[in-house]
C-alpha cells in the first residue's frame, strides 16, 4: 500500500480514511489515481489534519501525451556504444519480422533510431522466414506482415524504396499498401505467380522503377505488361522466365523516351534465347551478364557495350568459343571480358583457361579475366 511509504500514524490514518469517505472511494475510483497523485493527497490530508474532499476523490485522468522521439539513447546494454547509423545498419540487416519487434516495440530509443533512418525502406517479404515459429508465433507474425500494420499511418514517413517479393510451395505473401510504394525504384520478384504478378502491377508504378528482378515466375500476359510499363529501367535481370514479346517491350520503352531507353545494364539466363541479339540493337547498353551464350546467337551491331560477363558450365567451356566469338564481334567497343565459373566447378578450370587464351589471341586490345564465382 502507498501509504507504507510514509510515516502516518494509526489515529491520523483512520482519521481521514473514516468508513463515511471509504463508501465513497470505490475501487473503480481509486484506481483512477496514479502512484504520485494518491501520494500528494495522503500528504496533502496529513498536513491539514482533515479528510479528503469529496472533490479530491475523483482523479483526473492524466493527459495521453504523443511518444516523442529522442535523440540521446542510454540504458540499451552494449547498444549503446553503437553509434545511431551502426545500429541502424544492424536493424536494417534483421528479417521482416525481427526489424518490427526491434524498431517498434522494443523501446523508445530504437524506435526513434528506426524512425530516423528509416529502416523499413527496404523489405523482403517470404512465407519462409516463419518455417522456424511454432504455428501460432507464425500466424501472428504473418497477420502483422499481411496487414502492415507496423507501417506508419503517415505514407510519407514510411515509403519502401526496395521491395522484394517471393512466393514458396504455393505460399502466398501480401503486397504492401500502395500508398507506401510511391517512392519504390528496385523490385524483386521470385517464384510469384500470375495473381501475384498482377497485384503487384495494380500496387507500383511501375514507370518509376530503376531496377527489376525477375527470378523464375509464372504469367506471360502479364510479365510483358509489367516489362512495358517500367520504362525507366537502369537495371533489368531476367531468369528463368516465360516466352517475352521483347521488340515490343523495347519498342514501348522508346516511345515513352522517344529514342533510346535509360536501360544500361541486363542480366539473362540464356543470351539468344528469350532475348535475341537484333532486339538488343535499338538499346544503349553498357553491361550484359549471362549464365549462357545460344548456339543459335546471331550476329549484331552493339556499338555501346563496353562490359560483358558470362558464367562458364562444366563440360562447355570450349564448346562455346564460336558463340562467345560472334557475341564478342557484336560489340566493337568491347573493353572487359569476364569469364565466371563456380567455385565448385573445379574440373573446368583447365577448359575456363583455354576460352580465356583463345579470347585474348583473337582480340588483343580486349581485356580478358577469369573469376570464380563463389555463390
Amino acid at each position: 500500500m502507498l501509504c507504507s511509504h510514509f510515516y502516518i500514524n494509526k489515529c491520523h490514518f483512520s482519521f481521514f480514511l473514516s468508513l463515511k469517505y471509504l463508501k465513497q472511494m470505490s475501487k473503480q475510483t481509486l484506481g483512477k489515481f496514479t502512484r504520485d497523485q494518491m501520494a500528494s493527497l495522503i500528504l496533502t490530508c496529513y498536513d491539514e489534519q482533515r479528510a479528503p474532499m469529496l472533490n479530491e476523490l475523483h482523479a483526473t485522468e492524466p493527459k495521453k501525451c504523443k511518444v516523442a522521439y529522442t535523440s540521446e539513447r542510454t540504458g540499451t546494454g552494449l547498444f549503446d556504444l553503437l553509434d545511431d547509423d551502426a545500429l541502424a545498419e544492424v536493424l536494417f540487416r534483421l528479417p521482416i519480422q525481427q526489424r518490427i519487434v526491434f524498431a517498434k516495440r522494443l523501446c523508445k530509443q530504437f524506435a526513434s533510431v528506426a524512425h530516423g533512418h528509416k529502416v523499413f525502406k527496404a523489405l523482403y517479404v517470404s512465407p519462409d522466414e516463419h518455417v522456424n515459429d511454432t504455428k501460432e508465433e507464425a500466424n501472428n507474425l504473418l497477420n502483422t506482415v499481411g496487414n502492415w500494420r507496423f507501417l506508419t499511418k503517415d505514407s510519407s514517413e514510411t515509403q519502401i524504396k526496395e521491395l522484394k517479393l517471393r512466393e514458396s510451395c504455393g505460399r502466398t505473401v501480401e503486397v504492401p499498401p500502395k500508398n507506401h510504394l510511391q517512392s519504390l525504384t528496385k523490385l524483386s520478384l521470385h517464384n510469384v505467380s500470375a495473381t501475384m504478378l498482377k497485384r503487384v502491377r495494380q500496387s507500383v508504378d511501375a514507370s518509376k522503377l530503376k531496377d527489376l528482378n525477375v527470378f523464375s515466375v509464372k504469367g506471360t500476359n502479364e510479365l510483358n505488361a509489367l516489362l512495358k510499363q517500367s520504362s525507366s529501367l537502369e537495371r533489368l535481370s531476367l531468369c528463368d522466365i516465360p516466352p517475352l514479346d521483347m521488340a515490343k517491350i523495347i519498342d514501348a520503352w522508346r516511345e515513352s523516351h522517344g529514342g533510346y531507353p535509360p536501360l544500361r545494364s541486363l542480366s539473362i539466363d540464356t543470351l539468344g534465347h528469350r532475348v535475341m541479339m537484333q532486339d538488343l540493337e535499338t538499346l544503349d547498353l553498357e553491361e550484359i551478364q549471362c549464365y549462357c551464350v545460344s548456339d543459335q546467337i546471331s550476329k549484331a551491331h552493339l556499338p555501346s557495350m563496353r562490359t560483358l560477363r558470362v558464367c562458364v558450365h562444366n563440360g562447355t567451356a570450349t564448346k562455346r568459343i564460336p558463340s562467345l566469338r560472334t557475341l564478342v564481334e557484336s560489340c566493337p567497343g568491347l573493353q572487359t571480358l569476364t569469364l565466371k565459373r563456380s567455385k565448385w566447378d573445379t574440373s573446368e578450370a583447365h577448359g575456363v583457361t583455354i576460352v580465356a587464351d583463345a579470347m585474348k589471341k583473337e582480340f588483343p586490345r580486349l581485356s580478358v579475366e577469369v573469376v570464380i564465382d563463389i555463390v
